[in-house]
């Protein structure tokens, strides 16, 4: 029997079999010599012992540092999960007055769905800081210039602004401000007022 190791093999195997292997070989290596004898073990461990310790060790040392990897980035995980609710508020009072609008438009639709332009920067700042979401990934569009896509509320969002009336009352002024100026007033009916193309 020839056994041709190779690291980056057992490096590259799923948890699954690395976990089979890690059992095998540690049952091997500390079963007792009786019930190994039984199963006619006792040749091959001789032969092939070094070459199962070393499968033992190896195997269990990914296992180990996989366990601590996985643990750290579900630790990881949860505690960006927990900052990205607890800083809600504070993310979205920093948008812009035009971006409150595109917030605020989404919000006033009974399904906090609306089009807007795909190509837009505030739109995709909006989707990029995970506001809203196309609901989406293919439309029919005639001019892919001027594309616009349905975008979603996301819930967090649509939580954020029916829980905090000081937030909602916020976003309210900020885009009633905004809107004074008529050259504003026409960027926004052009962002979310016009119908998309078909």
């Amino acid at each position: 029997m020839n056994f041709n190791l190779n690291i980056t093999d057992i490096l590259n195997l799923p948890i699954k079999i690395m976990s089979a292997l890690t059992l095998a070989s540690g049952s091997l290596l500390l079963l007792p010599s009786r019930f190994l004898k039984q199963l006619h073990l006792t040749t091959f461990i001789n032969k092939y012992g070094f070459i199962i310790g070393l499968v033992f060790i190896i195997s269990l040392s990914i296992l180990i540092i996989t366990l601590f990897i996985q643990i750290f980035n579900f630790i990881s995980e949860k505690r960006s999960i927990r900052n990205f609710y607890k800083n809600a508020e504070s993310r979205l009072r920093k948008l812009s007055p035009f971006e409150i609008c595109i917030v605020l438009r989404l919000f006033e639709n009974e399904n906090y769905t609306s089009f807007l332009p795909i190509n837009d920067g505030a739109v995709q700042k909006l989707e990029n800081q995970l506001v809203i979401s196309k609901t989406t990934n293919q439309y029919m569009v005639t001019n892919p210039n001027t594309a616009k896509f349905p975008y979603l509320l996301q819930p967090w969002v649509v939580e954020e602004l029916k829980e905090k009336e000081d937030l909602l009352e916020f976003f309210e002024n900020k885009g009633h401000e905004f809107l004074q100026k008529k050259e504003n007033q026409q960027l926004v009916y052009d962002l979310l007022i016009r119908s998309p193309e078909f």
